[in-house]
């Protein structure tokens, strides 16, 4: 769960929309604390998740191990089963959001729907 899920955010020009409030009231109430003339509301929407997809992973080390070993290098991972490749994804993503919450890298950034306008 993100911490956008559920949120309500605001603007005075339908492009920035600033903040996440628990609810529309909240929203429509830091518009007109903010003095814009017209006031848009919408839905904080998280729709980007970070992820790393094995099959990608797999197919570069591939193209790496040709650049290296030529013909010799073709046949490399070849043989990964479905289900070794769901476990290294999984592992490479597990791997990934621990780092991400470490650093202090996790999304801090949504898209918005459902825009209403309100009169300010």
């Amino acid at each position: 769960m993100s911490k956008f899920d559920n949120k309500w955010c605001v603007s005075g020009d339908k492009e920035h929309f600033d903040a996440a409030f628990d609810t529309k009231e909240e929203a429509i109430q830091e518009g007109k604390a903010l003095e814009y003339d017209t006031i848009y509301i919408g839905k904080c929407v998280d729709d980007f998740a970070p992820h790393i997809d094995a099959d990608d992973v797999i197919e570069r080390l591939q193209c790496e191990a040709c650049d290296v070993g030529g013909e010799y290098g073709e046949s490399y991972l070849e043989d990964v089963t479905k289900e070794q490749e769901e476990e290294l994804e999984e592992q490479l993503n597990d791997v990934l959001s621990e780092w991400l919450t470490k650093y202090k890298h996790e999304v801090n950034f949504y898209s918005v729907e459902n825009v209403e306008r309100i009169q300010g």
